[in-house]
């Protein structure tokens, strides 16, 4: 059951055709970023954004501007990204979780903690965490042989634990269970502690507002942290033992301690989140699309023949890779960035203004009529070499762009590929009967009220 209903836009373009499934939400109304504090960053999205490249939004209190063109949007995030910089509502409201982690830090604390966090993330450093990937997915499986055929199963819960798990695993060389454990249940909070208040939109004009101390409403991430730094024993290479190099850079005081926690939390909260959201959309689209789960199967049977997946097999999944890809577009799990111009600058032609805040909203330019034939269709197709090559490279961001791209996102690639071809040889998963599915663009898009299906083995 979809709780979606139709978006008209003002030219009057309505969808039609089974990709009506797919349309996002119409604008609710609602007053500027209050609307934020419901989780529902939608209601800021007029419709005529999917059709226009600048749009300035009115009626809030500072002067938003939202970028859809791929040339502006490279502008701000690529060519002159030492123009802007992240937003202060949002840095404060991560803080309150995060603390000083990489996606709250600016300038050379960034940098040097960037440059410090950077090894794990090479092409060797991923093939060797390839392993932690296949024996996280290989336990889930594991699991599931233990249900009766067509089983209802919490597939948030069981993406959730596995995507933990890999980064515990990979990140910090530990699978404690408990840790997995306290991480699931912090999630909630997190979730909650990103709504803004009063004093968070105050702040933007405001300077001197008390901020909360990081992980106080958390209490159960802040307790994994210190558990995974007490008992840190690396079984990993050093350059690919993600706290070992952050207890090396405390001990040559490129940072201070609590800044390693800081980065710990956040690898904990953000390196599984992504991966989580998108395996959850992958799943749930192709329930939605047989035809193109055909497709994925009969790679699947052909590259593998039976075997689990290992890195060597991810440049041969190439259809796989284009579910992942397409799944993005439609749900990119980072729905918005937001930054402010630190002087005044011109973006392809427009004048922007010292103080202005620059939305740049995966969610509208993944759908941009301009940018997409059919956009609201589910086609994996448009990933395929052909089609992506005449494709400017901003008009597809899942993972931002520029200086400040997503550190983990070719982990993140590598991850989504294997645990959905590992888990896709076995079985098929379709929502529950009466599952409502609707979307929540809090932190990330999620769905609203999670997601149970049907497991049915192939």
């Amino acid at each position: 059951m979809l709780r979606w209903p139709r978006r008209k836009s003002s030219a009057g373009y309505t969808p039609a055709g089974p990709a009506a499934s797919l349309e996002l939400p119409r604008r609710r109304r609602s007053w500027g970023l209050l609307a934020a504090r419901r989780g529902d960053y939608l209601a800021l999205i007029p419709p005529e954004a999917f059709e226009r490249d600048y749009l300035e939004l009115r009626g809030l209190p500072q002067r938003y501007l939202l970028l859809n063109d791929p040339a502006a949007i490279q502008h701000v995030l690529h060519n002159r990204a030492d123009r802007y910089s992240r937003s202060l509502l949002l840095q404060r409201m991560f803080r309150r979780t995060l603390g000083a982690s990489l996606i709250t830090t600016e300038g050379d604390a960034w940098r040097n903690h960037r440059h410090v966090m950077a090894p794990p993330f090479t092409p060797r450093n991923i093939r060797r965490h390839a392993a932690a990937i296949r024996g996280a997915m290989e336990d889930l499986i594991t699991s599931w042989k233990n249900l009766d055929d067509g089983a209802s199963i919490d597939l948030v819960a069981a993406l959730r634990r596995l995507t933990i798990t890999v980064i515990c695993r990979t990140m910090f060389s530990t699978a404690a269970p408990d840790v997995v454990e306290l991480v699931q249940e912090s999630v909630s909070g997190y979730v909650r502690s990103m709504r803004p208040g009063l004093i968070d939109l105050a702040a933007q004009w405001i300077t001197g507002l008390p901020a909360s101390r990081p992980r106080k409403n958390v209490p159960t991430l802040e307790t994994a942290v210190e558990r995974i730094i007490a008992s840190h024993q690396p079984t990993l290479p050093n350059d690919a033992d993600l706290l070992s190099l952050l207890l090396v850079a405390v001990e040559n005081r490129v940072m201070s301690m609590a800044e390693a926690r800081d980065h710990v939390a956040h690898m904990l909260i953000a390196g599984h989140e992504t991966t989580e959201q998108t395996l959850l959309w992958a799943w749930y689209l192709l329930s939605l699309h047989p035809s193109e789960e055909s497709i994925l199967h009969a790679e699947l049977d052909k590259v593998l023949a039976g075997r689990p997946p290992g890195i060597e097999d991810v440049p041969k999944l190439s259809y796989t890779r284009m579910v992942i890809e397409e799944t993005m577009r439609l749900f990119p799990p980072v729905h918005t960035l937001l930054r402010r111009a630190l002087t005044d600058d011109e973006v392809c032609g427009r004048r922007v203004r010292k103080g202005s805040q620059v939305f740049i909203m995966p969610l509208v330019i993944h759908r941009h009529r301009r940018l997409w034939d059919d956009p609201d269709r589910y086609d994996p197709q448009r990933f395929s070499s052909e089609q992506a090559k005449s494709r400017h490279p901003f008009a597809y961001i899942p993972f931002g762009g520029g200086p400040r791209i997503c550190l983990g996102a070719n982990l993140a690639m590598v991850e989504a590929i294997l645990v959905l071809a590992g888990i896709s040889q076995h079985y098929r998963l379709h929502p529950t009967p009466g599952q409502p599915i609707e979307l929540l663009t809090s932190v990330t898009t999620r769905p609203r009220y999670g997601m149970r299906m049907i497991l049915r083995c192939r």
